[in-house]
């Protein structure tokens, strides 16, 4: 019975280390500056006097849930920095579909100075080592990475977000 257990464990640890992505970032990293020139609007992370809020996600359903948090973080006076990666949207998405659908979204924005960059290339992905999926990355004013969390954030996280762009 203990082989048994043993060989399930086994299996079980080795799929998931397979299913969990691996990000080349983690809290305490420096993130390095990135230039991404798309439209609607030009991508350009570079440390900055303040916390920044890097949000990248794929075009897909659970982005709703992202673009809520978004809209969060602008109404509560920070301006997070999208990425829409177009490259790994959902196979559902055809990409004129896609393209009319953020159009549609940058016009109802409540601050137009926020905007979403569109990454038809995945490379915020390439160049930060990332795996596909949504990413949440806040960034201090020297470029240390002081969150970093790979999936949708819950309420305590979107709180503790939030409370660090306002240091």
């Amino acid at each position: 019975m203990n082989i048994f257990k043993s060989v399930v464990r086994h299996i079980t640890l080795s799929l998931a280390a397979i299913a969990l992505p691996v990000a080349a970032l983690d809290v305490g990293d420096t993130l390095t500056p990135l230039y991404i020139d798309a439209e609607p609007m030009i991508f350009d992370y570079k440390p900055a006097d303040e916390s920044q809020l890097i949000l990248i996600y794929p075009l897909e359903i659970s982005s709703r849930h992202i673009g809520k948090f978004n809209r969060r973080a602008v109404e509560a006076g920070f301006c997070p920095k999208a990425i829409v990666d177009m490259k790994n949207r959902a196979w559902y998405i055809p990409l004129p579909i896609a393209k009319s659908e953020m159009a549609r979204r940058m016009k109802s924005r409540p601050n137009p100075d926020c905007n979403a960059t569109i990454d038809y290339h995945g490379v915020a992905n390439k160049h930060w080592g990332l795996e596909k999926g949504p990413t949440t990355i806040v960034a201090d004013d020297k470029g240390k990475i002081v969150f970093f969390h790979y999936g949708l954030l819950d309420e305590e996280q979107q709180n503790l977000v939030i409370g660090l762009l306002g240091k």
